[in-house]
């Protein structure tokens, strides 16, 4: 890949990544999750398991219209529930179901897997100034938006 086309070379890895999920997936035998859902259970994961939806929004990088889209697959396939605030009707918080977290061990594992593949010849040091980097990268477009 060159290096003057990152977007282009961001987007391959990202392709084949999402390829490598798909196949962790099939692994496990599980056909309702797709590598799109994976941020949304993340964020939830991470967060005690109850978001607000413009939250899931802000930790993912997504549009709330894209977000709310996956959100409702996610209900659908009962991977998560909607709960409105008692305080404030016009708030909506998404909650892992029981689904979900008995679905945690398997995630956890494959974004295990993901890492170990992604890293593959990586030492330490480079996986951490890596993760740097993109945090600097990413730092650097959100001061230029």
């Amino acid at each position: 890949m060159k290096n003057n086309y990152v977007v282009y070379s961001f987007n391959k890895v990202k392709k084949l990544m999402h390829q490598y999920l798909d196949k962790q997936l099939k692994n496990f035998d599980i056909s309702d999750i797709v590598p799109a859902y994976g941020d949304i259970l993340t964020a939830l994961y991470i967060n005690e398991g109850q978001l607000k939806m413009n939250q899931i929004s802000d930790l993912v990088g997504k549009d709330k219209s894209t977000i709310t889209v996956l959100v409702n697959r996610l209900c659908e396939r009962g991977y998560v529930d909607k709960e409105k605030s008692k305080l404030d009707k016009r708030v909506t918080y998404i909650k892992l179901s029981k689904k979900a977290y008995d679905f945690e061990n398997e995630f956890l594992t494959i974004a295990s897997n993901v890492k170990s593949v992604a890293f593959n010849g990586f030492t330490q040091e480079e996986q951490e100034q890596f993760m740097s980097y993109l945090s600097r990268m990413h730092d650097n477009f959100e001061e230029n938006l």
